[in-house]
């Protein structure tokens, strides 16, 4: 079953949506895309649709391109990808994060993929008296699909290391001897940040 037929069968019946709730692909912040003429079309498409505002594009992007390189490998498990709405699944991670991918940018991205009609969403939900939680479970549409078939997935010569992880990093601050912080820029990050950084 092709993932179109598949979301028209989920969609229909609730036992089938059920079943693939229940085995979802965890948003991963630091698997993106290697770059690509092929992944930077996608995107330039996209972007002429979402609401993105002004602020902090080039953020945004990124985080766009994390959540689209996790959309496209749960697609080819026929799996959701489950993404936390809480803020606190954004902090206290520890040393080596993607800090890209914080709260208000991710959930920002991800409803305007919403409000777009480019991703199904279940939403997540919370029973403090149970102590349970799922967290909300987003997978493409047809109409996403239909854009991962133009420039992902019949441009096999675009495709091959087409997922990569961005690699871990050290957050380093670096202060003067008025203990003032010091910009700098991380090498590491310049494809994907033009901009320095603040650490």
């Amino acid at each position: 079953m092709d993932t179109q037929t598949l979301n028209s069968a989920l969609l229909e019946h609730s036992k089938e949506l059920k079943d693939f709730l229940d085995y979802p692909i965890f948003f991963d912040g630091l698997l993106t895309f290697s770059a690509s003429p092929a992944v930077d079309e996608l995107c330039q498409e996209l972007l002429q649709t979402l609401e993105f505002g002004r602020k902090r594009t080039d953020l945004r992007v990124a985080v766009l391109k994390a959540i689209l390189a996790n959309l496209h490998h749960a697609y080819d498990l026929k799996a959701p990808v489950a993404v936390s709405r809480d803020k606190n699944a954004y902090t206290n991670q520890g040393r080596y994060l993607a800090d890209y991918c914080t709260y208000a940018i991710t959930i920002s991205v991800v409803n305007s993929l919403i409000d777009g009609g480019w991703v199904h969403y279940k939403s997540g939900y919370f029973f403090d008296e149970e102590r349970k939680a799922r967290c909300s479970r987003i997978w493409p549409t047809d109409r996403l699909i239909e854009l991962f078939d133009k420039y992902l997935n019949n441009n096999a010569q675009h495709t091959d290391g087409l997922l990569i992880y961005f690699p871990y990093r050290e957050n380093v601050v670096l202060k003067d001897k008025e203990k003032r912080l010091i910009d700098y820029l991380d090498y590491r990050a310049l494809d994907h940040f033009p901009q320095g950084r603040r650490a």
